[in-house]
């Protein structure tokens, strides 16, 4: 059948059989933009003849498409977007499990959608994620978590990624019971990343029938292709659960009467020697009055470290647990309300090689002496090259463009400065704020570019960008690059600095 074309005023000079390679494609199509730009869009589906490709090489270029957006949610718009494009690439779709495989679960019930993409993965490995947003009585609410974890657990073998958000405690606690259920039961569980968040308050949960709760073991026991484990405002029963061989271990938000005993903290750090990644969220130890003093566990491939959400007490407690002197990527946050420069000088020489350096909400303390603690703090960390920082006060920005002579003593600046160059993070290069007043930014920049160490690039958080004026932004830009911090995940400058060896 002759192809009619798209506009009888616009004819193709070239017949389809005479374009016989690429190269004649991307001649023709020149012509045609040199012509009129607006034809490109007209006539590009028409010259590139991408469903003459082999059905594998479509698919390929299919799953480069979806993967690489940002967001999870333009994802699954976009898988669904290609399979209303025509017939072949529908079929291309559908037959490729893998390309189902990563369900995001966030649609209301009975969750058609989802469960159609359950389907479509056959029995591909599975990742999962769950945003429950369903609102309803207590009663309700555990119905119909339970009915969708039961249309699940029909491929519990298959989950490779099991990722739930849910915002009450029967809801959390349901799920941790059926995940316990189903391993004690038999059923094959092979999950290698596994995280429980509860949202909201409180840390502990009265029960309205004031029934007695225990707290369940995970997975029923079956932890051993377990890798990453995020629990967040939710217990488990710690003692009976296997842990061992992690590379991520994330706790945050339990109550002091949840967490695990410092002897089984400690022997989870002893048998995760691998550990790659530790986050310690309002998490740790369960604190233990009169604990006896043990040599610190050392975590030789630990490069990343998150602290935050202490009392000093508590912080004073955790830190010397463990040595970790390999940490690449160093957060702390949310350390505020008392002078916390005795954990400041706790840490001195602890993270040598820290690259990408986190301060969120952390109190320096005021006066010289906890000046001089955080001045021997950020010393000891020379090569940091990415600073992110979020309500901080500004006389932390002073002290990073102070001359530290003016505080510190000869002495002591021989000793943090060998070299006598007296600057604090002289391979600082990137900025990442949020929280932080546009002023006391500038300031900063101008600061470090006087002192021959500038800031070359200024990330923002995306949710603090609303809070720049346009004169703000042209003032910034003309001091530096600047650009919008992708949403949970790495620049590319920290993905550098974390390899860079």
């Amino acid at each position: 059948m002759t192809q009619r074309p798209i506009e009888k005023s616009i004819q193709a000079t070239y017949q389809p059989a005479s374009l016989q390679s690429f190269s004649d494609t991307s001649e023709l199509l020149a012509r045609l933009i040199g012509e009129s730009p607006q034809l490109r869009q007209l006539y590009y589906q028409r010259l590139c003849r991408i469903n003459e490709l082999p059905i594998e090489i479509l698919s390929n270029i299919f799953k480069f498409a979806f993967s690489s957006l940002e967001h999870p949610h333009e994802t699954v718009v976009s898988r669904l977007a290609l399979t209303w494009v025509c017939r072949r690439w529908r079929h291309v779709m559908l037959e490729d499990m893998a390309v189902w495989s990563s369900i995001w679960i966030r649609d209301a019930p009975p969750h058609e959608r989802s469960l159609a993409w359950l389907d479509r993965a056959g029995t591909a490995p599975l990742d999962i994620r769950i945003d429950w947003k369903v609102r309803g009585d207590d009663e309700l609410v555990t119905h119909r978590i339970e009915a969708l974890l039961d249309q699940l657990f029909i491929k519990l073998s298959q989950i490779r990624t099991l990722i739930i958000i849910l915002d009450n405690w029967p809801s959390a606690l349901t799920t941790l019971q059926k995940l316990d259920v189903a391993g004690k039961s038999g059923q094959k569980i092979t999950l290698e990343r596994f995280e429980l968040h509860r949202s909201g308050n409180p840390y502990v949960w009265i029960d309205t029938q004031s029934q007695a709760w225990t707290p369940n073991m995970l997975l029923g026991g079956q932890t051993s292709a377990l890798t990453y484990f995020c629990m967040n405002g939710i217990p488990i029963d710690w003692n009976r659960t296997p842990i061992y061989n992690l590379t991520t271990l994330d706790l945050r938000r339990l109550a002091m009467e949840s967490l695990p005993s410092l002897k089984r903290f400690r022997q989870i750090l002893l048998d995760c020697p691998r550990l790659y990644k530790l986050s310690l969220d309002g998490a740790g130890p369960a604190l233990e009055v009169n604990a006896p003093r043990f040599d610190p566990i050392v975590l030789p491939h630990l490069e990343v470290l998150v602290l935050g959400n202490f009392s000093l007490y508590f912080a004073s407690y955790v830190v010397p647990q463990f040595l970790a002197p390999n940490v690449r990527d160093l957060t702390l946050m949310n350390l505020s309300g008392e002078n916390y420069s005795p954990l400041f000088d706790m840490m001195v020489s602890r993270f040598p090689k820290t690259r990408v350096l986190t301060l969120y909400g952390v109190d320096i303390g005021r006066g010289i002496s906890p000046q001089r603690t955080l001045v021997r703090f950020l010393a000891s960390m020379p090569q940091v090259g990415y600073l992110r920082i979020a309500n901080l006060d500004p006389n932390f920005l002073d002290i990073l463009s102070d001359d530290p002579s003016e505080i510190m003593n000869p002495a002591e600046l021989s000793s943090l400065f060998p070299g006598g160059n007296c600057i604090l993070y002289p391979n600082l290069c990137v900025l990442e704020f949020q929280v932080m007043a546009i002023p006391d930014i500038i300031q900063f920049v101008r600061m470090r570019r006087e002192m021959k160490v500038p800031i070359d690039k200024i990330y923002v958080s995306p949710i603090w960008c609303s809070n720049i004026t346009a004169e703000e932004c042209a003032v910034l830009s003309s001091e530096a690059q600047v650009s919008v911090a992708p949403l949970g995940s790495r620049t590319l400058e920290e993905e550098l600095l974390m390899g860079d060896d």
